[in-house]
């Protein structure tokens, strides 16, 4: 398959995110990592047609790509970063849910505009949103 340019360009932003959040997640504390999601201080705007897409798509390959493993959270920040300098509103959430056996499992997501760009499975209850 063939990229274009812009394509290719949102691919390697992706994972230069994706490993810039990595590395954040392992060297600073938590409530630092979550100071550098907090909502942008400038005027934002509204997507154009298709750019949400791409920046899920990009992330996605970035991922698949990525010889390091991206948790969640890592996947949120860079999707954040990536909207971000786009000055598209989004929204970060980190969540929990239990099961039957008292397992508690915690998940971060971003969505923009209806549309999750770091998707989010059934069942999480909202603790922290950015």
């Amino acid at each position: 398959m063939i990229y274009s340019r812009t394509e290719i360009c949102c691919f390697l932003e992706a994972l230069l995110f994706l490993c810039l959040a990595r590395l954040l997640l392992r060297l600073l504390p938590f409530r630092c990592c979550l100071k550098l999601i907090g909502e942008p201080r400038v005027k934002c705007r509204l997507p154009r047609h298709g750019e949400l897409t791409a920046v899920k798509q990009a992330l996605r390959r970035a991922d698949r790509r990525a010889f390091w493993n991206n948790v969640c959270l890592g996947q949120s920040m860079a999707a954040r970063w990536m909207l971000r300098i786009r000055r598209i509103r989004s929204a970060v959430n980190i969540g929990v849910k239990s099961d039957l056996q008292t397992k508690i499992a915690a998940h971060a997501w971003v969505s923009s505009h209806d549309v999750d760009i770091v998707e989010c499975p059934d069942g999480y209850q909202i603790l922290f949103r950015a």
